[in-house]
């Protein structure tokens, strides 16, 4: 069994090999990666065994089966085609790319990709960790139809988000926790990981990240309708349901913000019980001004909005925090800034984590 610790370095080392073709070392290491504009967009190992992410670092562990567990590819190829740039990647050599499942001369594999992250299933660190990169899932279904999901997350926005792109793979569920190595089904295989991003990582290469939040805010927007009645108010209330453990808190004086938009004429919108992304998004889109919350609600939601007033809630006062603290979400914060009016609202009363009406009335 071989080890592997995929870290921001590998991939930058796999990208200097690039104009290295004569080098042996190309010939072993060149399709470990899958290029596109000279950035990598996922890394892929044949017969792996199990795998972990490592919590809130920008690194993944794999164990395959043999030494020669990262995919190869012949030294002659090594400057053809860029593999998952990702608009051509069914015309890319991939291993042969069409023989993959035969790679090794192991006979027929089964061929996964990896939807897990490092921010475990904390909704905002899914998105942007691992999701954002759903163009690989789409293009790498051209090649192989037959290709299966793995993910430890169960919870509802897996399949809404993917539901939203008319992705419709099978999906197999681990039942290990997060802190275990999970165990592939079958370890005669070909598994596709996305590139390792965190959003703890301050060492985090903004400029992939911004590539990949464009493109993905552009695609969303352009997905929705824009409707001839667009609504007043918008709220999205804090789920009470699936939120990450240590980030779980209660909205206090969300119930008196409820009543008051309901009276002007707005909408609140239950977002868990709803489970349709489409219908949240089109709703998100088609309204003047939006009410939400700091962290997972508001870089999610947010990312695709143009013009739009934004008016977060910040009642524990950390919104500061973490855009000071993490570049990343400062990245993926000031994008949505840059394209609507946000409004930060602080609490003004004695209690630190209540925010109510009266807070926010004089912005709408």
């Amino acid at each position: 069994m071989k080890r592997t610790l995929v870290t921001p370095n590998f991939y930058n080392y796999c990208i200097a090999l690039q104009d290295k073709t004569t080098s042996n070392i190309t010939k072993n290491y060149m399709l470990s990666t899958i290029f596109g504009s000279n950035d990598i967009r996922l890394t892929c190992f044949k017969n792996v065994i199990s795998y972990k992410y490592i919590n809130h670092k920008p690194e993944l562990d794999v164990n395959t089966a043999e030494d020669d567990g990262i995919i190869t590819k012949n030294e002659d190829e090594s400057t053809v085609s860029k593999f998952c740039g990702v608009e051509d990647v069914a015309k890319s050599k991939f291993c042969g790319v069409e023989d993959v499942a035969k790679c090794g001369g192991d006979g027929h594999k089964e061929i996964y990709y990896i939807l897990d992250c490092n921010g475990l299933d904390a909704f905002a660190h899914w998105v942007f960790e691992c999701f954002i990169s759903y163009k690989n899932i789409i293009e790498l279904n051209k090649i192989y139809p037959q290709i299966k999901i793995i993910t430890n997350n169960r919870k509802k926005y897996v399949k809404t988000f993917l539901h939203f792109f008319n992705i419709n793979n099978e999906i197999i569920y681990h039942d290990t926790d997060y802190v275990n190595y999970k165990n592939i089904p079958n370890p005669n295989n070909i598994c596709f990981f996305p590139r390792v991003i965190s959003l703890n990582d301050n060492n985090t290469d903004v400029n992939y990240l911004s590539m990949l939040i464009n493109d993905f805010s552009i695609e969303i927007y352009n997905k929705l309708p824009l409707l001839e009645h667009q609504n007043k108010i918008l709220l999205l209330p804090r789920n009470k349901v699936d939120n990450f453990g240590s980030n779980d808190r209660i909205l206090y004086g969300i119930e008196d913000i409820e009543k008051n938009v309901i009276e002007m004429g707005g909408v609140v919108l239950d977002t868990y019980n709803l489970n349709n992304m489409f219908f949240q998004f089109t709703m998100i889109k088609n309204s003047e001004t939006i009410i939400l919350d700091y962290g997972s609600s508001y870089l999610v939601n947010s990312i695709f909005l143009k013009n739009k007033k934004i008016i977060v809630l910040n009642n524990v006062g950390w919104f500061n925090s973490q855009t000071n603290n993490f570049i990343t979400c400062k990245t993926i914060s000031d994008f949505i800034i840059k394209n609507n009016n946000v409004i930060i609202v602080n609490n003004t009363s004695n209690r630190r984590d209540y925010i109510d009406f009266s807070n926010i009335k004089d912005f709408l």
